[in-house]
C-alpha cells in the first residue's frame, strides 16, 4: 500500500471542499487513544512499525486535532461527498478492526451522509467495531439518523453512552 502523506494546517486556508488526509495520526481524545493503544509504550517519539495499522478514525470537519502516530490511519475531511471515500487507498481489505467516526453535532445535517456507511465494511475485519463519536449535545433526531445507517450498512449498534459536555458515542460491531 502507498503511503499518502498529504500534510496540511487544518487552521487556514482550508475551503469546506478540501480533503485533508494523513497517512498516520493519533487522536487527542482520551478514549479513543486509551482503548486503541493499551499496552503500548508513549512516548515523543513514535516507534517505526511494520505492521499496518488497525485503526481508523474519521474526522467530520474540525471535531478533534491529531498527533502523529503509526498506529492509527486518519481522514479530515469538510465534504459530505468525500466521506464515501476517505479511506479509499489507505486501507487494506478487511484490514480495520475499530473504527471511529467524529462529528460535532452541528455538523451532522452538513456533514454525515448515511448513504456512505457502506462504503467502510470492504476494509473491516469480521466483528470490527464501528464508533461514532457526536461532540456537543445532539438531538435524538440525530442520533437515530446515525443509528439508522448504522443498522442499514449491516451493523448491530451494541452500546451507547453519553459522556461529559454532551458528547455520545455510539458502538457497533459489524455482522458477520
Amino acid at each position: 500500500m502507498e503511503a499518502n502523506h498529504t500534510v496540511q494546517p487544518i487552521e487556514g486556508e482550508l475551503s469546506p471542499s478540501e480533503t485533508v488526509e494523513h497517512q498516520t495520526t493519533q487522536p487527542i481524545e482520551e478514549e479513543i487513544s486509551a482503548s486503541e493503544t493499551a499496552g503500548n509504550e508513549t512516548s515523543e517519539t513514535v516507534p517505526e512499525t511494520t505492521s499496518e495499522p488497525t485503526t481508523a478514525v474519521i474526522v467530520l470537519g474540525d471535531a478533534i486535532i491529531f498527533r502523529p502516530s503509526n498506529e492509527v490511519l486518519s481522514a479530515t475531511i469538510f465534504s459530505k461527498e468525500a466521506l464515501a471515500s476517505c479511506l479509499d487507498n489507505q486501507a487494506e481489505p478487511s484490514s480495520i478492526s475499530s473504527l471511529h467516526l467524529i462529528v460535532k453535532a452541528n455538523s451532522i445535517s452538513t456533514l454525515y451522509d448515511a448513504d456512505a456507511i457502506p462504503n467502510f465494511v470492504p476494509v473491516l475485519s469480521p466483528g470490527a467495531e464501528f464508533s461514532v463519536h457526536v461532540m456537543e449535545n445532539a438531538s435524538d433526531e440525530d442520533i437515530d439518523t446515525i443509528k439508522i445507517s448504522l443498522v442499514l450498512a449491516n451493523f448491530r449498534v451494541v452500546n451507547e453512552e453519553l459522556h461529559e459536555g454532551g458528547t455520545r458515542v455510539l458502538t457497533a460491531k459489524l455482522v458477520e
